[in-house]
């Protein structure tokens, strides 16, 4: 391609396949965003997408951009700034750094693991399997099997007339040809995820193949495990606190073992307001937070707290709990969610 007019023909290609690109991705939490808008250099921002799902905007506020495409939440705002402050704003939305998406391949491949999207965002299965150094040789290549994050089962195949794009959170199963019956695979929140060899015994039960995948990682959600047979999903719970049938549970060869994550492991809600010790109260591992438990746990009400009227702010909402109501049995125990913030008010009596 020599010709300088062919030259400039394709950079103009490309730059309109990368733009058309960005304009389509949703946007995710952590996603590092720059908005400009036109001759109103005060305006511009730079910020990352936090828990909420929020970027706050001079004049304008908080406002969600989450699952927003960049081309929808760029009209989003120029709305918001066009009703009361500007006139025909002119706003510019990029994404200046992706936040971290990756999806896990498993089974007949050559290093089995977590593989990360390109920054670029766009990952086919094709890509994903050649980061994992290749197929195996006895790599069934006709039936893969890709969960989505959802637990939603597809099957995919490596014919080189067809293609798959992947999406954050997929894991993906090559079955081995020879063995595709005598192996069950382990995937998700474990440290080694792949297949593991059913013992000619005939005898490994579910405890035993995470172990032996390197056992539960950090982010493991213990009484959310989920073995996929036949067809059927079945829940088990591995926590501490459960009975030893679920720990007792007897896989079978071609079973698949999905460990799920904890997301509520490291998530916060926030208590301010008249509290002895405002700030950040963690979830327990466990998932469940009331009011009552997160406001003991920031210090208990100060001497002026107004315990009938204590605000929860959620997702730009904003409801008034009465603590002396629940305490008092008029009303059902107040559950929490990751990112509320609580705010206790000063008494006016």
């Amino acid at each position: 391609m020599n010709n300088p007019l062919q030259l400039i023909l394709a950079y103009i290609t490309l730059l309109s396949m990368a733009v058309a690109q960005e304009s389509s991705y949703f946007l995710r939490l952590d996603d590092q965003i720059k908005m400009e808008v036109y001759m109103e250099e005060d305006l511009l921002t730079a910020a990352q997408i936090g828990k909420s799902g929020e970027i706050s905007f001079p004049l304008i506020g908080s406002v969600k951009l989450q699952g927003l495409t960049v081309k929808e939440a760029e009209n989003k705002i120029k709305d918001l700034y066009g009703k009361d402050y500007l006139v025909n704003p002119r706003v510019s939305l990029s994404v200046e750094d992706y936040a971290e998406k990756w999806v896990i391949v498993s089974g007949d491949v050559k290093r089995p693991g977590t593989i990360n999207f390109p920054k670029e965002g766009l990952l086919d299965l094709g890509a994903a399997i050649a980061q994992a150094g290749g197929l195996g040789e006895d790599a069934d290549r006709s039936k893969i099997i890709i969960r989505t994050i959802k637990g939603e089962l597809k099957t995919a195949s490596m014919d080189k007339h067809s293609t798959h794009t992947l999406t954050h959170g997929d894991s993906v199963t090559i079955r081995r040809l020879s063995l595709s019956k005598s192996i069950v695979t382990v995937a998700g929140n474990v440290n080694s995820p792949g297949a593991i060899d059913y013992p000619k015994e005939g005898n490994l039960n579910v405890l035993i193949a995470i172990a032996l995948a390197g056992d539960f990682s950090e982010k493991a959600n213990k009484n959310s495990v989920v073995v996929s047979r036949d067809g059927r999903q079945i829940g088990i719970d591995l926590s501490s606190t459960s009975s030893s049938s679920g720990k007792n549970f007897s896989l079978r060869p071609g079973d698949f073992v999905l460990v799920k994550e904890n997301t509520l492991k490291s998530s916060t809600v926030t208590i301010a307001g008249n509290v002895n010790k405002p700030g950040t109260v963690s979830f327990p591992k466990q998932g469940g937070l009331d009011i009552v438990t997160a406001i003991a746990l920031a210090g208990d009400f100060t001497r002026i707290a107004n315990k009938k009227e204590v605000a929860v702010r959620r997702d730009g909402g904003q409801a008034i709990i009465s603590i002396k109501d629940i305490q008092a049995g008029k009303r059902s125990m107040f559950y929490l969610k990751p990112g509320d913030i609580v705010l206790v008010k000063e008494s006016r009596f």
